[in-house]
This record gives structure tokens, C-alpha cells and sequence, in this order.
């Protein structure tokens, strides 16, 4: 249930509603927050109060009422994910409607004011193929942070086939490489060309490797 209270004679008739959309976020009983134009697209959530709120329904389904009309609004869904009761930048997670509402006269209601919300700590999903004729090997495929060398995600396979990595939005060198069987040989590796950029949320597919060699040379003497 909602509640509007006006100190004139009626309500103001301006209402602004959307849909909230999420992948990893929740979508239901989500806050959704507006305020004036006048402190920007992206207000100081820590510090500034919403001027209107309200929640998304069962539906993701939100409806801002009573608002103002000859203003401009700002809308966000925003996330308490430390659940403290107050927004923190570190932590938590504000998705905004990229552009100023504003309602008139001739145009009180916005409809179809729709949020996309995406977690920016949400890890990437990165999907491929290791081709090679040696059916026998073990293979490694790696993504390596550029910005921390130190920092290495990785997935091992027995054979060809398909590998899965999941990654925290970054960018990285990926590679893939045949792992030596014994001590002393020189193992094949691949490196695909340039820096990959890794999107929270984002699923890449088709990310493959062609190891040409059966087996690694054995080492000079």
C-alpha cells in the first residue's frame, strides 16, 4: 500500500513509471529512488535524500505518484547490499535511467521508464574451445589480469574441448597451452592478440584455441 500526502487540496498529478530488469541483481521490493535534476544525473546517494521513493512489485514493476509537474527527475534502483541502511560506494549498487524525466502539463505520466541494473562486482563468463590433435594431453587455458600479473584465473582440461572461465570485470591476456608431460619438455602455448576486456555480467562465447603440435619438442642438449 501506498501512502501520497499533499498540504494543498489535492495531489500533484505527475507519475513516473518502468519496469526494473537485472540479470544477477533482484528485481522484486527493489528501492527506487527520484530526485530533481538539479543535483545531476548521478546524485550524491551517500548524502542526498531521494526526493519521491517507492519499490518495485512482484512484477519489477515500479510507480513514483503525486510528483510535481514543470520539474525534471532523475531515477534509480538502488541496492543496499551491505544491507547497513546507507549508501555505500564501495559496496553497494545504484543503476540509474540514463536521462532527465520531465513532466509537463501536456505530458504528466512517463511510462516505460525502464532501469537496467548491473552488478559491477559480478564476475564475467568466458566460453571457448581448445582444438588440438593430441587427445591425449592436458591442456590450460589462463586469463591473466593485466592491471596485477599475479592475479590468474585458470581451467585445466584432459583433451580438446570446451574450457569455462569466469572472471572479475577487468581487462586480461588470455592464452592456452599444452602442459608438458614430463620435466624438461617446452611446452606449446597461444596467446590471443591484445587486451580482452571482461564485462560484469557479461557471457563471451567463442573465445577458442588451436594447438597445431602432437607433442613438444624435447629439449636441447
Amino acid at each position: 500500500m501506498t501512502i501520497r500526502f499533499s498540504t494543498g487540496d489535492s495531489l500533484d498529478p505527475g507519475r513516473i513509471t518502468g519496469i526494473l530488469r537485472a540479470k544477477t541483481l533482484p528485481t522484486r521490493g527493489a528501492p527506487i529512488w527520484a530526485y530533481p535534476e538539479s543535483l545531476g544525473l548521478v546524485p550524491d546517494f551517500a548524502n542526498a535524500l531521494p526526493s519521491y521513493a517507492t519499490e518495485t512489485d512482484t512484477g519489477a514493476v515500479y510507480a513514483l505518484t503525486g510528483l510535481p509537474l514543470r520539474q525534471g527527475f532523475t531515477v534509480h534502483a538502488v541496492y543496499d547490499i551491505n544491507g547497513n541502511g546507507a549508501f555505500d560506494s564501495l559496496t553497494d549498487v545504484a543503476a540509474s535511467y540514463p536521462s532527465v524525466i520531465r513532466l509537463t502539463p501536456e505530458r504528466p505520466v512517463a511510462d516505460s521508464i525502464n532501469i537496467l541494473a548491473i552488478d559491477p562486482h559480478a564476475p564475467a563468463v568466458i566460453r571457448g574451445t581448445v582444438t588440438s590433435p593430441d587427445s591425449t594431453a592436458r591442456f590450460r587455458v589462463e586469463a591473466r589480469s593485466d592491471s596485477d600479473t599475479t592475479f590468474v584465473r585458470f581451467a585445466e582440461r584432459k583433451g580438446p574441448g570446451d574450457y569455462v572461465l569466469r572472471v572479475p570485470p577487468g581487462k586480461y591476456r588470455l592464452s592456452a597451452r599444452r602442459l608438458p608431460r614430463a620435466v624438461g619438455e617446452v611446452p606449446e602455448e597461444v596467446r590471443r592478440e591484445g587486451l580482452f576486456e571482461a564485462r560484469p555480467e557479461e557471457e563471451y562465447e567463442n573465445i577458442d584455441f588451436r594447438l597445431e603440435r602432437t607433442a613438444p619438442p624435447s629439449p636441447s642438449r
